[in-house]
């Protein structure tokens, strides 16, 4: 399998890597209330994550004013499948 870097061309089609945003209390919310479980969770809407700064940024800069999610992937995930 050959793992690629998301600035690689063939990412073009599925978006952009966006740059310029401050997403630190983003990350630290990310830390503090999103603990790694055992084996791998799913959270499409996680509201400590949505209190941040970086949701109303993102929700008026990136998708200009429509309603988003802000949610997270986490785990210990042994298989690219």
């Amino acid at each position: 399998m050959e793992i690629k870097k998301v600035t690689d061309p063939e990412f073009a089609d599925y978006g952009k890597v966006l740059e310029g945003y401050d997403f630190k209390g983003l990350i630290k919310a990310l830390e503090d209330k999103t603990p790694c479980p055992e084996g791998t969770v799913y959270v499409g809407s996680c509201p400590d994550l949505e209190y941040t700064d970086a949701f109303g940024v993102l929700q008026n800069n990136v998708y200009g004013g429509l309603p988003i999610q802000i949610g997270y992937c986490n785990g210990h995930n042994t298989k690219l499948i």
